[in-house]
């Protein structure tokens, strides 16, 4: 309806085509979308689109996110304190990185829960928020 076409199916998201923004920041962006889900303790988990080449053969697992409990609290607490751009910074670091490795057990949710923890880690402390 809006004109995103199809997304390209990687193993752990949907990843949009690039667009640009029709006025101000030129800057080319994409959108990845991961289905996650939390265990009653916070836990998160990720949807994992393990290919074989035969698509009936294909399996959908759950991946857990090491240190993910309570990520979403965590973000909002750095959120909150004006502090998101070092979580921005991290993840961009940690993706490039990873990247440059050819590291492919760390997808875009892991790099993110990994960039919130960092940035948390790095000086954001309960008492500063």
């Amino acid at each position: 309806m809006h004109g995103w076409g199809n997304c390209e199916d990687s193993t752990s998201s949907l990843i949009s085509e690039r667009r640009y923004f029709t006025s101000g920041n030129s800057t080319a962006f994409s959108i990845d979308v991961c289905i996650v889900a939390a265990d009653e303790d916070g836990q998160m988990a990720c949807l994992i689109h393990e290919k074989t080449g035969i698509v009936s053969y294909d399996r959908y697992d759950w991946n857990d996110a090491l240190h993910s409990a309570q990520i979403r609290n965590t973000a909002h607490l750095i959120k909150r304190s004006g502090k998101w751009t070092l979580v921005r910074e991290q993840y961009l670091r940690l993706k490039n990185m990873y990247l440059t490795r050819r590291d492919r057990s760390h997808p875009s949710f892991v790099c993110y829960i990994e960039a919130v923890n960092h940035a948390y880690d790095a000086g954001i402390s309960r008492r500063q928020l």
